[in-house]
């Protein structure tokens, strides 16, 4: 920040965007529901941006979360084992 502000300004956010969508991705592949969803939706907040510049990833991301937040884990892991081997 000290060597560019503007630089740090300018890509700040969408950093911590794309950071927090990636850690939410994780959280989903470690089943913790309540971490994951709060992940995601942060990320879209934070830069609404990816939802257009990533759209593929980060609504596979928020559909990912949402589910393992409704469904029970076991159900949410036979989906995913289903999808995953399609």
């Amino acid at each position: 920040r000290k060597l560019d502000p503007g630089f740090a300004r300018r890509w700040e956010a969408p950093a911590e965007a794309y950071q927090l969508r990636y850690l939410a991705r994780r959280s989903v592949r470690m089943l913790d529901r309540g971490l994951a969803i709060q992940l995601v939706l942060r990320a879209i907040r934070r830069r609404p941006h990816i939802l257009f510049a990533e759209p593929r990833k980060t609504l596979t991301t928020l559909i990912a979360a949402t589910l393992l937040r409704l469904l029970p884990v076991k159900q949410y892991s036979q989906l995913q084992s289903r999808i995953m081997g399609a």
